[in-house]
């Protein structure tokens, strides 16, 4: 895949106009008397620009095409090649034949709730490493089919190799809709729903060599990583927006892709916050076998570093933020500067849950889990806070409805994975159920 043009254009975006008046400039015509409250945004150079997906040649888009039709076929594959094994799995393992059929249900619901995750995730990351990665974690659990001991683990293994490898499946529609313009897409989804009904027809004939299945999707998924460029939009202006910044040394240049990311990010740090407390009870009370009071205690080790996360974000703002802002040539917010907290916080919010999962036995000192209770406030409050101040110099005018979309979202993730927190640390224990969640 081509690297980020040496050019790149600047779409001046006035907060307080219309969309339809944007103003498209060179960043280096920008004045100091009409540049504030402003946000700049990176776009292709023009609409001939070839690092676009829509104006890549034939041959380039019929590579890519191709290549999702494999990984699509991979994943509808491992569909149907468990079918000729519902017999031996039931004789094997002196299960009923309904039971041993519920391999191939239980990969179809998987099939159902991973699109759930995996298209915005494609939205965020792109459509190229989401499909890499989840087909190769999807390849995984086909193998661990192959290896399984047991009923129980062949039903866990087909469901996640359902949920992952949903991936392809879901990401290819939308990896077409970003090369192929309306009067081509018809045909290249031709050979896509080819290779979806194929695949259940053909993957019968092996079988049921689950291992096969494995090879096949693993092999796939070197081809992918080599041959396939990445074709989603916003996630190729972020690295041209990276460029931008290196050639330019301005770093409020940037892409919308990237400002909705900072939502993502923390409404899922709020979601994983929120986590830490339900699991509390567990590890202080059922695991150490404290008093309700007692098992109470270590909550305020977590307002502790809050604390200190609140001076970290005073400091930034005193020391860094104002420093920028010193240097600056014209009156305009700092969106970036106020990151600085956020990155440092990522490590121990993710360090602290590690630290209060694995250390919640007795056997270890009752100060060694609150240390890491800690932590947790502390990396929480400076993302928490890092992207509230983003989003607010970001949007300025329309702070107050960025703040509300962030809040509508870090309160659904917050109310959905408490729910999850009692049989995942049952079922896993606490040390792996943390290090889930980190």
């Amino acid at each position: 895949m081509r690297q980020c043009g040496s050019t790149f254009r600047i779409r001046e975006e006035p907060i307080a106009m219309n969309n339809t008046k944007v103003l498209s400039i060179m960043s280096q015509h920008r004045t100091n008397d009409t540049v504030r409250n402003t946000t700049d945004k990176v776009d292709f150079d023009g609409p001939d620009d070839t690092y676009n997906p829509q104006n890549w040649s034939f041959n380039k888009k019929a590579l890519n095409t191709f290549l999702y039709g494999l990984t699509t076929l991979s994943s509808t594959w491992a569909s149907a090649a468990y079918s000729p094994a519902n017999d031996i799995v039931a004789k094997e393992y002196n299960v009923p034949t309904d039971i041993a059929i519920l391999g191939t249900s239980l990969l179809f619901l998987g099939f159902g709730f991973g699109p759930l995750v995996w298209a915005p995730l494609s939205e965020v990351y792109g459509r190229k490493w989401t499909t890499v990665a989840l087909c190769f974690v999807a390849a995984l659990f086909s193998f661990a089919t192959g290896v399984s001991s047991n009923v129980s683990s062949i039903m866990i293994t087909r469901f996640f190799c359902g949920f992952f490898g949903a991936a392809p499946i879901i990401c290819t529609g939308g990896a077409f809709a970003d090369m192929w313009d309306a009067t081509q897409r018809g045909n290249a989804i031709v050979g896509y729903a080819l290779a979806v009904a194929a695949g259940p027809i053909v993957a019968p004939l092996v079988g049921g060599a689950i291992m096969i299945t494995g090879i096949l999707q693993v092999s796939i998924v070197v081809l992918e990583a080599i041959w396939i460029s990445e074709s989603y939009t916003p996630r190729l202006l972020i690295c041209k927006a990276c460029q931008a910044r290196t050639e330019t040394g301005d770093q409020t240049l940037r892409t919308e892709l990237e400002e909705q990311t900072i939502t993502l990010y923390a409404s899922f740090i709020y979601g994983v916050f929120y986590t830490s407390l339900a699991s509390f009870p567990i590890i202080f009370q059922q695991d150490r076998g404290w008093d309700p009071l007692t098992g109470s205690l270590p909550f305020l080790a977590l307002l502790i570093g809050i604390v200190f996360g609140s001076v970290l974000n005073v400091r930034n703002q005193i020391f860094f933020y104002n420093h920028r802002w010193a240097a600056r040539t014209i009156e305009k917010s700092i969106p970036e500067a106020r990151l600085p907290p956020m990155m440092l916080g990522s490590f121990f919010s993710a360090g602290g849950i590690f630290v209060l999962g694995w250390t919640s036995h007795p056997r270890f000192h009752w100060a060694v889990p609150t240390r890491g209770a800690m932590l947790v406030g502390f990396g929480y409050y400076t993302i928490f806070q890092s992207a509230l101040n983003y989003l607010v110099d970001t949007f300025q005018q329309w702070g107050a409805s960025a703040i509300v979309a962030k809040i509508f979202l870090r309160s659904i993730l917050a109310a959905a994975f408490p729910a999850i927190v009692i049989p995942i640390y049952h079922k896993l224990e606490t040390g792996p159920a943390s290090s889930c969640f980190a």
